[in-house]
């Protein structure tokens, strides 16, 4: 499971982290028991996440280090807050920053639900998140078939839909294969999804607890993906808050020998001042590198295609 990968907890944490409010000490005796970490009320609501066990063996296969009771609360504190929210734009974000979003074509399914009574809503959150001018078309099944779906993505400048058609009543025709078309990308994103215990079954409560696991998920899918491209285009450079330093063999002035001639002598010092100039650019060089910001790309010419 990537998600319990370390590179992708840490990472995803760090954007967690710089996100969280500073709590308030307002007890007025200053007598109380010191504040559970943040960090250990993430880990516990990874661990339920990934297995989809209760919040109670989520503490127990943590330690015991924070009781369920707080971790809920916790989650609820970050939920006002509009952390969720916010690392799942982030993570978007940083996606089509580095690898780009191809939504020139964009396939729509449905689950559990009529299709068409989660059309416009979809539609819309997509265009809440300037998304829908980049769409040119649409991959629908059998269940969009309808001239109401026509007209729903009519009225938001979607003019290209690709629709499978249904088999009309009395057709003595037998099972015809549909093309799945450009569809394949919704079940292989519900497979991802299913990945996740918590996500296969539902024992949240409200629907804001929810959507804020189902944006953790998505967070930690777009983060192991973004750590897969780094591996294979950009190996060495990091995710975390600490760029990776390039492991170099620490340079040396060359040795001094004993001259025995005024030449020797002179050559010696030349060697010895251009030995230190070479150090100079050396760790200025390395300066730089360590100093370069989060999800450092090559160029995309030098991709190789």
């Amino acid at each position: 499971m990537r998600a319990l990968d370390p590179e992708v907890v840490d990472t995803v944490w760090a954007a967690v982290e710089a996100k969280i409010p500073p709590h308030p000490e307002n007890y007025p005796l200053g007598c109380h028991r010191p504040r559970v970490r943040d960090r250990d009320c993430f880990e516990v609501k990874l661990v339920r996440l990934v297995t989809g066990c209760s919040w109670e063996d989520a503490e127990r296969l943590c330690g015991k280090k924070v009781s369920d009771t707080t971790v809920r609360a916790r989650r609820d504190e970050w939920i006002e807050a509009g952390i969720f929210t916010a690392i799942v734009e982030e993570a978007i974000t940083a996606y089509d920053k580095i690898i780009g979003l191809d939504l020139s074509d964009v396939a729509v399914d449905g689950a559990n639900r009529n299709d068409s009574v989660l059309r416009a809503p979809t539609l819309d959150d997509v265009k809440a998140n300037g998304l829908l001018g980049d769409i040119q078309t649409v991959w629908l099944d059998r269940g969009y078939d309808s001239t109401a779906t026509r007209d729903r993505l009519e009225e938001r400048g979607i003019h290209d839909a690709v629709i499978a058609k249904k088999r009309k009543r009395g057709d003595a025709r037998g099972k015809q294969r549909q093309p799945m078309g450009l569809r394949w990308p919704v079940e292989r994103t519900n497979s991802w999804l299913s990945n996740f215990g918590q996500l296969r079954r539902n024992t949240d409560r409200k629907t804001r607890h929810r959507l804020a696991q189902l944006a953790l998920a998505v967070v930690f899918i777009i983060t192991a993906k973004l750590i897969d491209w780094r591996n294979r285009w950009s190996p060495g450079v990091s995710l975390s808050a600490e760029p990776l330093r390039p492991r170099v063999r620490p340079l040396r002035a060359p040795a001094a020998r004993p001259a025995s001639a005024t030449l020797d002598a002179e050559v010696g010092e030349l060697a010895r001042h251009l030995g230190e100039r070479f150090l100079e650019v050396a760790s200025a060089l390395l300066e730089q590198a360590a100093s370069a910001r989060l999800f450092l790309v090559p160029e995309v010419s030098t991709v190789p295609a």
